[in-house]
């Protein structure tokens, strides 16, 4: 249908408006990202479409395909050049239109669609564009299925069939939230920072954490695609800054930062201080495990020593395998062990029934976190003791020893 792409078109030709430029490297261990218009034209996309239904079609499974976008300027044009592709490959696509990853893993479930192709750039610089995709809820592509798509779509072996269709699913941000926020509210109002650094999850967090019983305080919440203070991303130290500033100014419990596409969330403290995702997994695996219930739990192999010290962990019985970095390995680990939960270094996390379904979602990660705190009252200083204890410090934590918080600046790094 497409003729073969090519890795370097000149823009503003006639080549570039009538061939595909899909750069190989694009083709990521478990997903695919490009710059827009430089690595990949909106053909190209039209070929990535294609090939994604070609490769669906190998592999067996129903060809209904959840299609969402995140919030850039160019999304929703990559999401419809995509969606034409699909459609040309005989894919009956359902579109949920605006959406944060984990809610298009969501509508996976809830519309009973064997595949997904999530049209966004996660916490990246304006001008990137990719897909995150699958084809077994709630796994996404693994290396395998990454090379054999590479392969179709660079040899051009794509195959067009009948049968292709397009159906528009409204109002599904409001299912998704529905759903999050359908479990017992919270007894304490916790007050937290939601930080979205004007990225996607401005739309959803706020509102879900809300729901939940917590006192929110929304930080750079409004949609801007243009990302005036910084990108959407909680390990950038411009986003870690201002949330900590935000939760000193306001005296919060917590601070909680998503990413841009919604699948990650990053923690800080009631002191302004970063707590490292992999303690945070400690932290949540000792609450998970409370009263000796003990499970089976992932771990990124680069995580902290403490999944195999801690005392409480040991005492909870707990079952711990590390397991190779990256979010779609530490998925399929968790899934195939049938885990209570996979934690990712970077910050995806991974929880499986009855909490979660097995996919990173960074609102379900920050309601794990404040129902971990709202159980635990007696905390004076709540999540800095956890904190503490989780750090294996035999130190006091500095905030029993405080009598009041002042500034940022009088906070110790």
């Amino acid at each position: 249908m497409f003729p073969k792409p090519k890795a370097a078109i000149a823009p503003n030709t006639y080549e570039y408006e009538t061939t595909p430029l899909v750069k190989p490297t694009g083709f990521r261990e478990y997903d695919a990202r490009w710059l827009l218009e430089k690595e990949i034209n909106l053909i190209g996309v039209q070929a990535l479409g294609l090939g994604m239904a070609t490769l669906f079609h190998e592999l067996g499974v129903r060809p209904d395909i959840v299609v969402g976008h995140d919030f850039r300027g160019y999304s929703m044009s990559v999401k419809t050049a995509l969606i034409s592709g699909l459609m040309a490959g005989g894919m009956r696509v359902h579109d949920v239109g605006l959406a944060l990853s984990p809610m298009a893993y969501f509508a996976q479930f809830d519309l009973d669609c064997p595949c997904v192709a999530m049209v966004t750039a996660s916490h990246n610089d304006n001008g990137w564009t990719g897909v995150k995709m699958g084809a077994a809820r709630p796994l996404t592509f693994g290396p395998d299925e990454m090379n054999r798509l590479k392969e179709i779509v660079l040899e051009a072996k794509s195959k067009a069939r009948e049968g292709g269709s397009y159906k528009f699913i409204p109002g599904f941000a409001e299912r998704y939230m529905a759903d999050l926020a359908k479990r017992p509210k919270l007894k304490r109002k916790l007050k937290v920072i939601a930080a979205c650094g004007n990225g996607t999850a401005g739309a959803f967090a706020p509102k879900v954490l809300e729901a939940i019983g917590c006192e929110v305080v929304p930080l750079d919440a409004e949609l801007d695609h243009t990302f005036p203070k910084y990108n959407p991303n909680p390990e950038d130290l411009k986003m870690l800054h201002a949330v900590r500033d935000a939760v000193l100014q306001h005296k919060a419990d917590v601070g909680l930062a998503f990413d841009g596409d919604g699948d990650r969330c990053g923690v800080v403290d009631d002191l302004g201080e970063e707590i490292f995702a992999d303690k945070v997994g400690v932290m949540l695996a000792r609450d998970m495990s409370a009263g000796g219930k003990g499970g089976q739990f992932i771990v990124d192999v680069k995580s902290t020593g403490l999944w195999l010290t801690d005392p409480v962990l040991k005492q909870n019985g707990v079952k711990v395998d590390f397991w190779k970095t990256g979010h779609s390995y530490i998925k399929r680990r968790a899934n195939e062990l049938k885990a209570i939960a996979g934690f990712e270094k970077s910050g995806h996390f991974f929880f499986g029934p009855p909490f979660g379904r097995g996919y990173d979602d960074g609102i379900l990660s920050a309601i794990a976190v404040c129902e971990m705190l709202d159980r635990n009252p007696d905390k004076k200083c709540r999540i800095c003791v956890w904190r503490c204890r989780a750090l294996g410090s035999r130190r006091p934590c500095r905030r029993i020893a405080m009598t009041k918080r002042n500034t940022a600046s009088s906070i110790k790094s």
